[in-house]
């Protein structure tokens, strides 16, 4: 899994990728560097390359405090897909106006047809997947144009759902 760390108000960014075995060796910006962890409470310890970090976390958005060799940082860690979220969020515009399929699966409900008018946070369609159902819901108010799919309907991750007009 690759994640973006950015320090402080500066900015300054690293890719940090975390091999599926969770291994001892991560890589940073290209380079492999071993690592090792100790957990201690709310403070992870982290020994990389031979230096000490510690990490605690302050909040459920990602946000992460972190201290090396008595300097404290502001930390930021997104992974892959709340990157990409993120950046279709802020295109906003003309993407806004597709609801897309955010993995494969298949649709076992779609609740809304065109000329529907509705709001914010209004479930549009209802996606299986992995033996869960996810609900579609709208991020933006406004009235349904087209609806591409209907109950049954296997789709691939990314498909376009309903378009708005």
């Amino acid at each position: 899994m690759k994640y973006a760390v950015t320090f402080g108000k500066n900015g300054n960014a690293f890719e940090v990728e975390i091999p599926e075995s969770g291994g001892p060796t991560v890589r940073v910006d290209g380079r492999y560097v071993r690592v090792e962890l100790l957990q201690r409470g709310e403070t992870t310890t982290v020994l990389v390359d031979g230096k000490v970090v510690d990490f605690r976390t302050t909040s459920s958005s990602g946000e992460v405090s972190m201290w090396s060799r008595g300097v404290h940082s502001d930390v930021r860690v997104e992974s892959e897909r709340e990157r990409a979220h993120a950046s279709r969020a802020k295109q906003g515009g003309a993407s806004d106006l597709v609801v897309r399929a955010p993995m494969p699966g298949r649709i076992v409900r779609v609740s809304v047809k065109p000329g529907d008018e509705v709001e914010l946070g209004a479930s549009l369609a209802v996606v299986e997947a992995m033996k869960m159902e996810n609900d579609i819901v709208a991020k933006r108010a406004g009235t349904i144009a087209e609806v591409k799919v209907k109950p049954g309907d296997t789709i691939e991750a990314n498909a376009v759902l309903i378009a708005f007009g």
